[in-house]
């Protein structure tokens, strides 16, 4: 016949008190290190510990230890406890009489437990330098299992809003990135379509407006003038000679010789004046003036010798 679990002992009043003040501690808190400064001032407080050694296992293994006063250290397998500590997170098979919803390991002057029993997340191990009688043993087991089960909410806790919070970083930093690059897409595209603007509206060899780009500033020059009721001039020039000079000097020279021309006509108008190279000789300026006839035409033949 199989004999009844063994009933756990209660804990005392005052230990009661010491891990009701822990929880409140831990749960408002978002610190590691300060969870972990109240968990080992608890342990020495309540069990006196020579040593102790915490191991949560999440997205990898840390391992924390505990010296006599209770200071937090970061450790790793050449903690003493740490073969104990393995064993039960583990998932060594629980003994007769222990909870289902514990692993435990231990021997006369040492501890261990780990939660849950299979696929343990968090142990934690305690050693003494003296043996304890199993009246002791029992108070400190069942001390241990309650700092175990706050310190492991409390720090899956932590550990959960960290992930929670890069995770949200890192989502941010990648939707800023792809912001930038978007807008510095959108902003080469911008200009893009002003340089193909420029270019539909400009004459290359002497960067004068082209023929769609003088009508298109003219229209506005003219609107301008009939709202202000204005007057505007048109002016065609024209270079003479231009085809004996491409013939017997070569179009390299004729071309510095419009570009000349061009020049000249840019210079001697205003900002506000539209100058544009028609064709293959026109430069017309048009302009709005108070002082010009509502439509004056005229043609004028400058004398221009290519420049050397």
């Amino acid at each position: 016949m199989k004999s009844a679990p063994e009933t756990p002992r209660p804990l005392d009043a005052d230990q009661l008190r010491k891990l009701l003040a822990l929880a409140r501690e831990l749960f408002q808190t978002d610190d590691t290190d300060y969870s972990l400064a109240l968990l080992g001032h608890t342990l020495t407080d309540l069990l006196h510990p020579d040593s102790a050694l915490l191991l949560l296992r999440g997205a990898r293994l840390d391992a924390v230890g505990f010296d006599q006063r209770g200071a937090a250290r970061h450790t790793g397998a050449d903690h003493p406890l740490y073969d104990a500590g393995m064993s039960v997170l583990s998932g060594v098979t629980p003994p007769a009489g222990a909870s289902s919803g514990q692993c435990e390991n231990g021997s006369a002057r040492m501890l261990a437990l780990a939660l849950p029993a299979q696929d343990a997340v968090a142990g934690l191990a305690v050693a003494w330098q003296h043996d304890l009688d199993q009246a002791q043993r029992d108070g400190s087991r069942q001390a241990l299992l309650s700092i175990l089960e706050l310190g492991a909410a409390a720090l899956g806790k932590i550990d959960a809003r960290s992930t929670l919070e890069r995770r949200v970083s890192d989502q941010q930093a990648q939707l800023a990135s792809t912001s930038q690059a978007h807008a510095a897409e959108l902003a080469q595209r911008d200009e893009a379509a002003v340089e193909m603007r420029t270019l539909s509206l400009t004459d290359v060899l002497t960067g004068l407006y082209n023929r769609r780009g003088f009508f298109l500033q003219a229209e506005q020059i003219f609107k301008v003038a009939r709202r202000k009721r204005t007057k505007s001039a048109v002016i065609f020039a024209d270079i003479d000679g231009l085809k004996s000079i491409n013939d017997k000097l070569g179009h390299d020279i004729g071309d510095r010789l419009i570009c000349d021309a061009a020049l000249v006509f840019r210079q001697s108008f205003r900002q506000a004046d539209v100058v544009s190279r028609l064709g293959a000789t026109n430069s017309p300026p048009s302009r709005w003036t108070t002082s010009s006839p509502t439509s004056s035409w005229s043609v004028s033949r400058p004398t221009c010798a290519p420049s050397t």
